[in-house]
């Protein structure tokens, strides 16, 4: 649910703004560089966290009955976190009136999730899970190739600028673990983790001085203001 909110978030707010700026390419492929890096900045860490957490959270969720779908959870976070870079990858085709390359671009892809199913159903549900994240992965290059072609920022340009998000992330999920295992009870776990991954995931862009981090102060700030308005 959550790989498939933030997509469409992302599309329905980022495409009228990259269409503003078709005319001025400089300025919309900064604005597209940047989209791609805040994405990476929520998105990373939300599905490496809830891979970390994901026990504790379907046992107290769904209750210990449901424990053996936790590698499942686990492999889609994995899976779905490149979704909604694909997605920002594709719209940016879109919001320049290239729609016909949308559309290569997406039945391209088809092939692809076909032969993974084809191979991985066989095998069992978490086979095809794990076929998913291969898919997915490779689905980003795919979908990451037009705007290279197009506008000079392909897939390991974007990887290189998703960089710290992914270093951060990795980074906050092996402290996240470390603190989920100083207690049985399962509602401690979720809290401790919780708390542990969001202070130290914004505690290293703090120390590295990231600019997404002031990029959120920002937002959150004009979202306040915007709130205490409309209270007014």
């Amino acid at each position: 649910m959550t790989s498939g909110a933030v997509p469409s978030i992302l599309q329905q707010v980022t495409f009228p703004i990259l269409a503003a700026l078709q005319e001025d390419q400089e300025r919309m492929i900064s604005v597209y560089k940047r989209l791609i890096r805040m994405t990476a900045f929520l998105v990373f860490p939300t599905m490496t966290i809830l891979a970390v957490l994901a026990e504790p959270f379907i046992a107290l969720v769904l209750g210990v009955k449901w424990l053996p779908t936790v590698p499942l959870l686990q492999w889609f976070c994995f899976s779905r976190v490149w979704t909604p870079i694909g997605g920002l990858n594709l719209n940016v085709l879109n919001a320049n009136g290239r729609s016909d390359l949308f559309l290569k671009v997406d039945l391209s892809k088809a092939p692809l999730v076909i032969v993974v199913l084809i191979i991985t159903i066989p095998i069992g549900i978490e086979a095809m899970v794990i076929g998913q994240v291969i898919s997915s992965f490779i689905s980003f290059f795919i979908n990451a190739y037009m705007p290279g072609k197009l506008y000079g920022y392909g897939a390991f340009s974007q990887i290189k600028n998703m960089f710290p998000m992914i270093v951060a992330s990795a980074i906050t999920a092996f402290f996240t673990y470390l603190s989920i295992t100083i207690t049985d009870i399962l509602i401690l776990k979720l809290i401790f983790g919780g708390i542990t991954a969001i202070i130290n995931y914004l505690g290293i862009f703090y120390v590295f001085k990231i600019q997404e981090l002031d990029e959120i102060k920002i937002l959150l700030l004009n979202l306040g203001k915007t709130t205490k308005k409309v209270q007014e």
